[in-house]
């Protein structure tokens, strides 16, 4: 039999031992979890790089609006390479770049445009407007811009230049409740070909066509913002799965665990049956 000072060594042996094994585990399991960690924050900021060249580089952007656009991606892209940032703060600023993102992404600009794509359909009839309205159609509001400003009414007859009045009427209906300065330029344009006034009209489509321009500068920077907002949003996911990771990690254990005890109960009846014997 053992004294009582001899199980009590015993026992303070045996949680040494264990110790040994589960402490160290533990400190491991940690270590590598934070590695995990830094290494997608370091892969994050690297996209994060690329997503700013995109922008960069982008020849549809003027150099303000890239400023503008590269701005939040700098902060972030500093803020990450610092590697001083945990998971969660991590996460915190790019969901924080992302939103800046998205309120220069404008979506009354972008919903604008979609209006202004519908009134290319009633322009493209007109076959003294024709290639503005089937730039209208396809987005392409710079070039649906261009093609308005070289329409020459001068070297129009009365009846297209009546015809024309018609067409540029119906167009400005249809803008009227999203476009409405757009809207005004292009009836102005069609009362004044009605009453004979070419000059009038000519300077009143000139004002739209300024127009139909500044808003394809915006309806470009409102898609570069959208378009980069969804890849930082993207690009979070690594991240965020390492929670994941450490968590399937831990309900591991809890099963690992129980099988060594009914592994260990397994033997006494087999040591039972081998005294009987």
């Amino acid at each position: 039999r053992f004294t009582r000072l001899e199980l009590l060594s015993l026992l303070v042996a045996l949680a040494l031992l264990i110790a040994s094994f589960v402490i160290p585990n533990e400190q491991f399991a940690k270590l590598a979890q934070q590695q995990a960690v830094q290494q997608a924050i370091a892969k994050e900021a690297t996209q994060l790089e690329t997503i700013r060249k995109d922008v960069e580089t982008n020849n549809k952007l003027t150099d303000d609006q890239k400023k503008e656009l590269t701005q939040p991606l700098n902060d972030a892209i500093k803020k990450l390479q610092s590697g001083d940032l945990t998971k969660e703060q991590s996460l915190s600023q790019l969901n924080k770049t992302e939103n800046q993102l998205r309120q220069l992404a404008n979506p009354t600009i972008q919903q604008q445009a979609q209006a202004m794509q519908q009134a290319g359909q009633s322009l493209s009839q007109n076959s003294q407007t024709q290639a503005a309205g089937e730039a209208l159609k396809n987005n392409d509001l710079a070039s649906a811009a261009q093609a308005l400003k070289n329409t020459d009414l001068s070297k129009m007859t009365p009846a297209e230049q009546q015809q024309l009045a018609k067409t540029l009427e119906q167009t400005a209906q249809g803008l009227q409740s999203s476009n409405p300065q757009t809207a005004q330029q292009l009836q102005q344009a069609a009362e004044a070909l009605r009453q004979g006034n070419t000059s009038a009209a000519q300077q009143a489509m000139n004002n739209a066509a300024n127009q139909m321009a500044n808003m394809a500068s915006q309806v470009n920077q409102a898609q570069a913002a959208s378009q980069a907002a969804n890849q930082v949003a993207q690009s979070q996911q690594p991240i965020a799965q390492t929670r994941n990771q450490k968590q399937q990690a831990q309900g591991k254990q809890p099963g690992q665990q129980g099988k060594q005890p009914a592994h260990g109960h397994a033997q006494p009846p087999q040591g039972q049956a081998q005294a009987g014997q």
